[in-house]
């Protein structure tokens, strides 16, 4: 199936140069269409004329029998949906046959999110020491909450993208899409204490957020700082970036935020994905009625 092989890396090129999906993105994509390719190679399946629908439902079920999570296989279908759909586009194929596969049923997942006392925990002096690193951790765990960024997000920050007398912060997302969001007073005072320390150090810093060696920070070093500090300071053993992104949104819904004004903060493309943090809102009401009412 050299012809197939040929168009993966056609189909790669164009969601990586064209649709600008991130790094991880691609990979992902490219990773699960490798995979179909092996599953066809070893069940004799050598042309696209011969990959029927039932053979992409021989696919599924194979990758169930390895247990591989239900939400897994639907991104696995949903990534040769998309590589189809290129395909006829190209006059490759001429229907999308995984149309025809459904999509497994899976539980939904809630966000993890932690309490505003929590929070203050995490952001308290005795979290971080008065050194370059510490003032820098604490004001990464900061913008975190206070923006609801993504750490890939964070991580591309320079200076220029803070205003400061605006109180805004300039983000650029997912597919390259510029979104701006506000900061509170507390971002303002852990920015100004960060930069000073950090310029005392580093004359032309390359990101907003550095090492001492003047060199980006990377996102493995973050996800160990997050988890750290939300292991020593919540209930969860097993925090991360996101989770300070969850608490975001849900501290605002919390507060009356309308669902609109959380997609767009959040730079969500569509009104589902922000969906999912009413529930925490739900579980949030049952939880006090349970503790509270006569009769539960």
């Amino acid at each position: 199936m050299d012809i197939f092989l040929e168009y993966v890396n056609k189909f790669v090129d164009f969601i990586s140069s064209e649709k600008r999906f991130s790094c991880n993105t691609v990979k992902a994509y490219s990773d699960d269409l490798f995979q179909f390719y092996d599953f066809c190679k070893q069940n004799n399946i050598t042309t696209f004329e011969s990959i029927s629908i039932e053979s992409i439902r021989n696919w599924v079920l194979h990758l169930n029998k390895l247990g591989i999570l239900s939400r897994s296989i639907n991104r696995k279908i949903v990534t040769l949906r998309s590589f189809y759909e290129f395909l006829v586009n190209k006059s490759i194929v001429y229907d999308n046959i995984v149309n025809h596969i459904r999509l497994l049923k899976t539980d939904k997942k809630l966000p993890k999110f932690i309490s505003v006392d929590e929070v203050d925990n995490v952001l308290s002096d005795d979290c971080f020491d008065d050194s370059f690193e510490g003032i820098r951790n604490r004001f990464i765990i900061e913008v975190l909450y206070d923006t609801g960024i993504r750490l890939s997000e964070l991580l591309s920050l320079v200076d220029d993208d803070v205003d400061l007398d605006n109180r805004v912060i300039k983000v650029m997302g997912k597919r390259s899409k510029e979104r701006i969001i506000p900061f509170p007073d507390l971002f303002v005072e852990q920015y100004v204490l960060y930069t000073k320390k950090r310029n005392e150090i580093i004359s032309n810093p390359c990101r907003l957020i550095v090492r001492r060696d003047n060199k980006p920070c990377y996102p493995m070093m973050i996800q160990r700082l997050t988890k750290k500090v939300l292991a020593m300071n919540t209930r969860l053993v097993n925090g991360s970036p996101h989770v300070l992104r969850h608490t975001y949104a849900t501290h605002l819904l919390n507060n009356g935020a309308n669902l609109q004004v959380i997609k767009d903060l959040l730079g969500h493309s569509s009104l589902a994905s922000t969906q999912v943090y009413t529930h925490n809102n739900i579980q949030q009401l049952k939880d006090v009625y349970l503790k509270c009412h006569p009769h539960s």
